[in-house]
């Protein structure tokens, strides 16, 4: 399907059944570094309303079905109120599509937004990995007896270090959209970290019964080659003084 045309179709859509609720949509596609294929590619949808309540939910979530086997990615929602303010703190998949993608239907609200701040953008980074890392060691010292729970929580740990590696790359790599590609050029800089990468990828991914390290290793593994590395790398990018 043309992605232009499916593009419209979406728009059109969306504000008939959100009515008065709806102020606009925006879908964007393809990214700007690559091409749309057919049956691969996905078409980021950023809808943006007056109001979310159950009722809206209730209409989105009918869409959502609905559109099962369109290759849509979200759609990702916002009411009026979440753009003010917006230009230092641009959420990651908001980030990601306006930054990489062109806009095929809608009228970009978001062009209205001030320039974006890089260091406030960077250290927005740093805590998150940050808060990966705290969030780790909490877990860790509280589910170390119970195997079970430790076994559950790779699942979690993939998921810190997959977004750990993206917000490092939408800094040092802006252009690049794909996750795959943020995972190729994560291992070529960072290939200490492979191993344990593949790993966790497997096994949330893959065959869990597969895993051939104990929990606590890789779960270590991870924080040493994957997540400290990684905020060093943010951390570096730029230093401001604790106190003024």
């Amino acid at each position: 399907m043309d992605p232009l045309k499916l593009s419209q179709d979406l728009a059109k859509e969306m504000q008939d059944v959100l009515k008065e609720n709806h102020i606009c949509t925006l879908v964007y596609g393809p990214p700007v570094t690559g091409t749309y294929v057919e049956g691969k590619s996905k078409i980021p949808l950023f809808v943006i309303v007056n109001k979310f309540d159950s009722t809206t939910a209730n209409i989105m979530a009918d869409l959502v079905n609905k559109w099962t086997d369109y290759p849509i990615e979200g759609p990702y929602i916002a009411v009026l109120q979440d753009l003010e303010g917006m230009s230092d703190s641009v959420p990651d998949e908001l980030l990601d599509v306006t930054l990489n993608y062109k806009l095929l239907a809608g009228e970009d609200v978001l062009k209205s937004l001030p320039q974006l701040d890089r260091e406030h953008m960077r250290a927005q980074a740093e805590l998150a990995v940050r808060r990966y890392i705290f969030t780790l060691r909490w877990t860790l010292t509280h589910v170390l007896k119970d195997y079970g729970q430790l076994e559950g929580y790779l699942n979690n740990l993939a998921f810190y270090c997959q977004l750990a590696i993206q917000v490092y790359h939408r800094l040092s790599h802006p252009k690049i959209v794909k996750k795959e590609q943020h995972l190729k050029t994560f291992y070529d800089e960072f290939p200490e970290g492979k191993e344990c990468m593949e790993i966790l990828m497997n096994y949330a991914y893959g065959d869990a019964s597969m895993l051939d390290r104990e929990p606590v290793d890789l779960i270590t593994c991870a924080l040493d080659t994957i997540l400290l590395p990684l905020l060093r790398k943010i951390d570096e990018m730029g230093k401001v003084p604790w106190r003024v």
